[in-house]
């Protein structure tokens, strides 16, 4: 799946398999271009954050390309964006506390309003996240909680939980089936 001379895949190998656009192994000599010129550019700190526990530094800049098109500028200051958030959030601060903590509330009672978890993997070793958003009752939500209280469990969530979840799918053979399917998705409690 690639230039046979140059072991760089083409913009054709890559559109013919569109999973692996933008990720490492797979970018074309363009985006090999701009990860380079992105990683003499970032905030060090700022890539820090936005790095989960088992994510190689070079996927985390391969996400954040992907995300803007490998329009370097674009990519970076969405990092920026991201470091300023978790530090005036306090990401870091709450991933260090309990779920409950974090969100000064019950979080079993925090579900019945807003319908989440996560569970198993799908076939590529990636979490499956369930949310339920249109069933999120924002005004119980929002009785329970502040704005600020939601977003530090959010951060909670995040730093840890998800976090613990990429540990885990590390550490599946390769294409593990997840057992999990629709009928697997949390209960939307009647109101």
């Amino acid at each position: 799946m690639s230039n046979k001379e140059s072991g760089i895949p083409t913009a054709e190998d890559v559109a013919n398999e569109p999973k692996n656009y933008g990720k490492r192994g797979y970018l074309t000599a363009e985006q090999e271009i701009s990860a380079k010129e992105f990683m003499e550019q970032v905030d060090k700190e700022a890539l820090k954050l936005a790095q989960y526990s088992v994510e190689d530094p070079r996927d985390t800049v391969c996400r954040y390309l992907r995300s803007r098109k490998f329009d370097v500028k674009e990519a970076l200051k969405l990092m920026m964006q991201q470091k300023e958030m978790k530090i005036i959030g306090r990401a870091k601060e709450y991933a260090k506390m309990t779920p409950d903590t974090a969100g000064d509330c019950d979080v079993q009672v925090l579900k019945t309003f807003y319908p989440h978890t996560m569970a198993g993997y799908d076939k590529e070793n990636r979490p499956i996240l369930w949310e339920m958003t249109g069933q999120i009752n924002t005004s119980a939500v929002m009785a329970m909680m502040t704005k600020d209280l939601l977003l530090g469990y959010h951060y909670w969530t995040m730093e840890t939980k998800l976090g613990n979840k990429f540990i885990e799918c590390s550490k599946l053979p390769p294409f593990a089936r997840s057992s999990l399917s629709a009928k697997d998705a949390p209960t939307i409690p009647k109101l």
